[in-house]
This record gives C-alpha cells, sequence and structure tokens, in this order.
C-alpha cells in the first residue's frame, strides 16, 4: 500500500511524537517505520487504513454515536496502560495523518489515567505535534 507524504503546514507527518517516554502519536507512515522494532507497541485507531499493527480498533466519529467513540477511547486507553503499566514497551498511536483520530486517543489517555483534563492534555500533545486537532467533540454525548 502507497500513500502520498505529506507535510501539513511545515510539520511533517511522518515524525514519531513522543508525547511521554513511552507513547507516542504519528501517521500511517510514521507507525510503519517502528512496527516490528523491539520495544515498540502499534496501535491502528483508523478504519480505512490495514497496517501491521498489535492492536487495531477504529475512532469512527462519523459513523458512530458520541457514546461508541467513548467506548473505543476507554478500551484503547486501558490497552495503552496496560501496556506501559506491565510491559516495557512504549505505545506508537496511528491514524492516518496522526492529526485527529490518535491524538484524540492519546489525550483520552492521559485524561484518564495522568489526571490531566482535556486542554492540559491537548496542550501537552501540541508541544510535540503542533499540527494536533481538538476533537474532543466526537466523544461528547
Amino acid at each position: 500500500m502507497h500513500f502520498i507524504r505529506i507535510n501539513y503546514d511545515g510539520f511533517d507527518l511522518d515524525t514519531v511524537s513522543w508525547i511521554t517516554p513511552r507513547l507516542a502519536v504519528t501517521n500511517v507512515h510514521g507507525a510503519g517505520r517502528v512496527f516490528g522494532e523491539d520495544g515498540h507497541y502499534v496501535i491502528n485507531t483508523a478504519r480505512e487504513v490495514n497496517t501491521p499493527c498489535d492492536y487495531k480498533l477504529a475512532v469512527a466519529p462519523f459513523r458512530d454515536q458520541p457514546a461508541d467513540v467513548r467506548v473505543a477511547l476507554d478500551t484503547l486507553a486501558r490497552v495503552i496502560d496496560e501496556q506501559i503499566e506491565k510491559t516495557t514497551n512504549s505505545v506508537v498511536v496511528h491514524c492516518f495523518a496522526g492529526i485527529e483520530r490518535s491524538v484524540l486517543t492519546c489525550v483520552w489517555y492521559l485524561c484518564k489515567y495522568n489526571s490531566m483534563s482535556m486542554d492540559e492534555a491537548y496542550k501537552t500533545v501540541r508541544k510535540v505535534r503542533p499540527v494536533a486537532l481538538d476533537r474532543r467533540e466526537w466523544a461528547r454525548g
């Protein structure tokens, strides 16, 4: 599968952006670069791309209701937490572009397991991935 390499507002979306020492967000290309490397656990949150990954669960805001999006985000946050707490793996979360669904997934994890507010979590992500878009409304009920 081939995709066009995208730069977004001067930011290379292929960058693997480390939010914490063991949690990163990226796009489909960035995930492809780290998949299979020892110590990385790759999560795909994009329904439309079938890339090699360790875990896939789509965050599908346009097909699902907010409650369904929250269920998916809760599950993904739990998977991230299990990897971080029970293994030595670093977790890399991706969607197609690495600016919406994967970002929301990481933000959700930071809120649920690191006691951050949504504002604090988005600010933390944007420090390393300035193209991150705030999509918290996808999970509002």
